[in-house]
């Protein structure tokens, strides 16, 4: 009786085919780890960037300046851009003198570039950081104590109550999220307006309508792109207390 010493043809063609099959299997699975890793690694450096920019913005405004006709404005603002002059230990507003901190924000539409300017002293400006080139949206806006401001000058208008920033990233590769899967922390920006008002021994006002934005601003005004483009919730949001602002802006329909 004659043994068998070989594989048949279809024995090889099912080993091959499952040879493919495996193969594509490790190829997919390794191409995910890949992506998720990348998605991974721009998350941490959106988190980073906003991070930074808030904390300083959180810094400045604790000594923030009104201003004067020897400083200029401590608060010069639009959506996109915000300039902040803050004091040091020692500093002289009407001499304009000691440790002047200067710091200057910018966002570019076009490039999606959020870039960070610090200087000390009178100079006005000094060497820019690009904090991200994955910025799509950037909005700043200006709480009066009455309603929610687009643009700025505390040169006229005194010191605001306070900064509202928030920061929309381009996404990795994934669609925008709804807003119904990743609403912001409007619930801690309330809180945190609720706790400055009970400090300072003042009625807290309506966090609703702090937090509501401005009449006759647009949401999408000045982002950079169409208005009619809903953009989703920001990745990243903060009101900002200013602690020099104005005491009466606390105070229910103040």
């Amino acid at each position: 009786m004659n043994r068998r010493t070989g594989f048949t043809l279809l024995e090889v063609l099912l080993a091959l085919g499952l040879l493919v099959l495996l193969a594509g299997g490790l190829f997919g699975f390794a191409s995910n780890l890949i992506e998720r890793r990348d998605a991974l690694a721009i998350a941490t450096s959106d988190r980073r960037a906003a991070g930074i920019l808030i904390d300083r913005l959180e810094s400045d405004v604790l000594s923030v300046l009104a201003g004067s006709a020897t400083i200029g404005s401590g608060i010069r603002g639009e959506q996109t851009s915000l300039t902040l002059l803050s004091r040091g230990v020692g500093f002289d507003e009407d001499a304009g003198l000691g440790d002047l901190q200067g710091t200057r924000i910018r966002f570019d539409a076009k490039s999606g570039t959020l870039s960070l300017e610090r200087w000390s002293g009178a100079g006005g400006s000094g060497e820019s950081e690009v904090l991200s080139d994955r910025v799509r949206r950037l909005r700043f806006r200006y709480f009066t104590g009455r309603s929610w401001a687009a643009s700025f000058d505390s040169a006229s208008s005194g010191l605001p109550v306070a900064i509202e920033v928030a920061i929309w990233f381009a996404p990795p590769s994934a669609p925008r999220p709804t807003r119904a899967s990743a609403p912001f922390d409007q619930a801690a920006s309330a809180q945190a307006a609720s706790i400055r008002g009970d400090a300072e021994g003042l009625p807290a006002f309506d966090a609703d309508e702090f937090l509501d934005g401005p009449e006759g601003v647009p949401d999408d005004e000045g982002f950079g792109s169409a208005p009619e483009e809903d953009p989703g919730p920001p990745d990243r949001f903060r009101v900002i207390v200013v602690p020099d602002g104005p005491i009466a802006a606390w105070r229910q329909g103040g």
